[in-house]
């Protein structure tokens, strides 16, 4: 019996020590939360939102508390402002630190929220959003709040559903850890703990790719919205419960790490990133500069000290230093291709029948049904298309080509790239409709990243039932003056004779062929309220540059070139030069010559050209970069299997990978 006592004894201290134990990693986990809230808390305006309180209602005067919007719900800004001022009056270096006017504010706005209860009608502001607001509310104001406050508080948290996956469940997750914490619940914060890191995997779903790109809602790349969420939370996460029994394991942190080097700084230039990336949520205010990770390098270099230069060298990137990456990337899951100059950055976002088109839910993405279709962004200072959707013709995205009533793309298997490292060549078959399926285009399209040029080439073009159709170089925000040829234009629509080019931010633009391509440039009015329903509709006016090219029945094919130029003398020897020879641009096959033994092929069936000291052919559908005595070669139908090919009487066979991603043989 004694033995038995003194069993249950141990035992018992035993389970006291390690709740003691939870509790002192508890009390660490809260306060580091509280240390990342306030030192990167927002740099908004204390005075603009106490000046906007009434004491008598308890709300801000400048929220409408009856919205209903599904997505941006103005009722969240009442929470964002109690924490905004909690920051402000626990923070010591802020001159309202401990301002009574401060607290009574605190006390009044929070007891409305508490006895009010608002509610969404989306089901994430409700068991997501709201909840995640209060648990940073109670991390920073907990020694404040009285218990009355605190229970409520806790009760509003409560609201969280732990479920999902990808990123709904690393936030839902998040807030059910932390409210295990706050609550001392720890089986549940152990629980949690071990849920969110078992998302951060390699996914067959949704999810972590094993290309590192990210998809939410299905086949979808969303980089920078849920997966910003499933990255920066998680991060934070692994920082907060850094050394103690609920830390993240090594091989976690690797693939967040991987995620960030490999995935998310190759869809940016520094923090700067473009509508291919985030799907419908491009059509929120200020989502290019959605890549922005400068918070969360300092806790990955506390996490991972081995990687620190690689993080600084980001880090430098996000904050202006030319040390920006080099070379061309492909993400096969996703159909996205990136590639980096010194000098400006390409984006490329295709489609097949392994990824889905843009989605337009909760009233945002009105009008960006031809979202991923071929769309093409340059980048240089990352201020070419910030805020500039409210204006944008969204039938003329950059690099599409499209027709006036285009409403559909018909997804097809031929869609890749192909590199070699520092070059790539991505092709798409591709198909257009309008949303009554009596008009239609389909054409193939090739596009080449070598040293400072873009090619594209469109050929096969047929049109059926479109009298007109058109293909857009760009889309941008006029930041330079402009010329064409040796003449500086102005405001206006021109129409670009053979041979001359377009001139701007230090960027030329050029047709092949005997295209006949236009310019558009001058202010354009819009509204955010126009393709996202949370916004005001109120008039937004941007200056616009915007040089196309024009298809007409019979045409069977275009093309044209994107060179950077750091001035006029050498845009002017790029117009004139001769290093750009288009060898083949037929239904079978588009080849391209660039410098010296640098080819760039897409074989759309069995094949062949020649070229001044070379033969080749292939007998399938394949991609082909031959650069000095080297092959890259990629499969965009994703069918893999063996390729024969023949480089100057030179037999191989060839496995291409099923995955889309590139074999490299000497020849």
């Amino acid at each position: 019996m004694k033995a038995i006592k003194l069993k249950l004894c141990i035992l018992c201290c035993l389970l006291l020590t390690s709740e003691v134990f939870s509790q002192s990693a508890a009390e660490v986990v809260i306060g580091r939360h509280k240390e990342f809230l306030v030192r990167n808390r927002a740099a908004v305006s204390v005075d603009s939102i106490v000046k906007h309180y009434d004491d008598q209602r308890r709300q801000w005067v400048n929220i409408d508390y009856n919205d209903q919007q599904r997505a941006g719900w103005r009722l969240a800004e009442h929470l964002n402002n109690v924490l905004y001022l909690g920051l402000a009056f626990v923070d010591q270096d802020s001159e309202h630190f401990k301002e009574q006017k401060l607290k009574s504010i605190l006390e009044g706005a929070l007891q409305n929220w508490l006895d009010k209860r608002y509610k969404s009608s989306n089901w994430w502001h409700n068991e997501i959003g709201i909840p995640a607001i209060m648990r940073d509310i109670v991390v920073v104001l907990k020694n404040e709040l009285s218990p009355l406050q605190l229970d409520g508080c806790l009760s509003v948290i409560a609201q969280h559903s732990v479920k999902g996956t990808g990123a709904n469940l690393t936030w839902s997750g998040d807030v059910g850890l932390f409210y295990g914490l706050l609550t001392g619940e720890y089986k549940k914060v152990k629980e949690y703990a071990r849920l969110l890191q078992n998302e951060v995997r390699i996914s067959d779903g949704e999810g972590l790719k094993p290309d590192f790109s990210f998809h939410q809602h299905k086949e979808r790349l969303q980089m920078y919205q849920y997966g910003a969420a499933f990255l920066l939370t998680n991060t934070r996460l692994a920082w907060v419960l850094r050394d103690t029994e609920w830390q993240y394991d090594a091989e976690k942190i690797d693939l967040l790490l991987g995620m960030l080097l490999n995935g998310w700084q190759w869809m940016a230039r520094g923090m700067h990133t473009v509508p291919g990336t985030m799907d419908r949520s491009i059509t929120r205010k200020n989502a290019t500069k959605a890549a922005d990770v400068t918070l969360y390098i300092p806790m990955l270099i506390d996490l991972k000290p081995g990687e620190r230069s690689a993080l600084q060298t980001l880090y430098k990137s996000q904050v202006g230093s030319r040390k920006i990456l080099k070379g061309f990337k492909y993400f096969p899951y996703s159909d996205m291709a990136a590639y980096h100059t010194p000098d400006f950055s390409f984006f490329l976002k295709t489609i097949s029948t392994r990824t889905l088109s843009t989605e337009s839910i909760n009233r945002e993405n009105l009008k960006g049904r031809l979202l991923n279709s071929g769309d093409h962004y340059i980048v240089r200072s990352g201020n070419e298309y910030a805020n500039m959707m409210p204006v944008w013709d969204w039938q003329r995205l950059p690099g599409i080509t499209a027709f006036a009533d285009a409403a559909v793309i018909d997804k097809k298997d031929f869609a890749g790239s192909v590199t070699n490292g520092s070059s790539g060549l991505t092709a798409m078959e591709y198909s257009l409709r309008d949303s009554q399926s009596t008009k239609s285009l389909t054409a193939k399209k090739l596009w080449v990243n070598h040293k400072n040029y873009l090619v594209c080439l469109v050929t096969d073009i047929n049109m059926h039932n479109v009298e007109t159709a058109y293909t857009t170089l760009d889309q941008s925000r006029f930041l330079t003056d402009i010329f064409i040829d040796n003449r500086k234009v102005g405001f206006g629509k021109y129409e670009i004779k053979e041979g001359e080019y377009v001139y701007q931010n230090e960027i030329v633009y050029k047709a092949l062929f005997n295209d006949k391509m236009h310019l558009f440039s001058g202010p354009v009015s819009g509204s955010w309220y126009s393709i996202n329903n949370s916004y005001a509709d109120q008039k937004v006016v941007e200056n616009v540059f915007m040089p196309y090219i024009d298809h007409h029945p019979g045409q069977g094919q275009a093309g044209y070139l994107i060179a950077y130029a750091k001035n006029k003398k050498k845009a002017e020897k790029i117009n004139a030069g001769k290093d750009i020879v288009v060898l083949a641009n037929d239904s079978s096959k588009q080849v391209i010559a660039i410098g010296k033994k640098n080819y760039f092929g897409a074989f759309y069936s069995q094949a062949s050209f020649t070229a001044k000291g070379i033969h080749f052919s292939v007998d399938r559908p394949c991609l082909v970069i031959i650069s000095g005595n080297k092959l890259s070669i990629s499969d965009p139908a994703r069918k893999g299997g063996a390729v024969n090919l023949t480089y100057n009487g030179k037999r191989f066979e060839i496995v291409l990978l099923p995955d889309g991603t590139t074999t490299t043989i000497k020849l």
